[in-house]
């Protein structure tokens, strides 16, 4: 059985505790300057609504000089809310549930990242 996939973009300098925590629900200083209403884990449900946000607006959100990690997350199961282009989990995930595709999203070309989802 395939299980369902969402994608997590967070400034590399977060792993460390990524790594050791998992992902907390929480509302982040993006999240609050949008103003979110509630606290969760936003991520993009597919590849092309993470493309699509890399090429649009994900750009604005951080400086040229942040690195940006792609994490993948193993939504089955979970309570998800939102619209196309990002979803929303309002509960904390937990390390097993993700896996880092790559430290740096600059260094990602269509084949690299093919690969890692194959």
């Amino acid at each position: 059985m395939n299980k369902a996939k969402a994608y997590h973009l967070t400034p590399t300098r977060n792993l460390k505790y990524i790594e050791t925590e998992g992902l907390l629900a929480r509302k982040g200083r993006r999240s609050r300057n949008a103003r979110e209403r509630e606290n969760g884990v936003w991520m993009f449900p597919t590849i092309d609504a993470l493309i699509y946000a890399i090429d649009n607006w994900i750009p604005n959100m951080f400086s040229e000089r942040t690195k940006l990690a792609l994490i993948e997350v193993d939504v089955n199961g979970e309570a998800l809310f939102g619209e196309n282009v990002e979803v929303c989990c309002p509960f904390n995930i937990r390390r097993s549930q993700i896996r880092i595709l790559t430290r740096d999203i600059n260094t990602l070309t269509a084949d690299t990242l093919n690969n890692l989802l194959a």
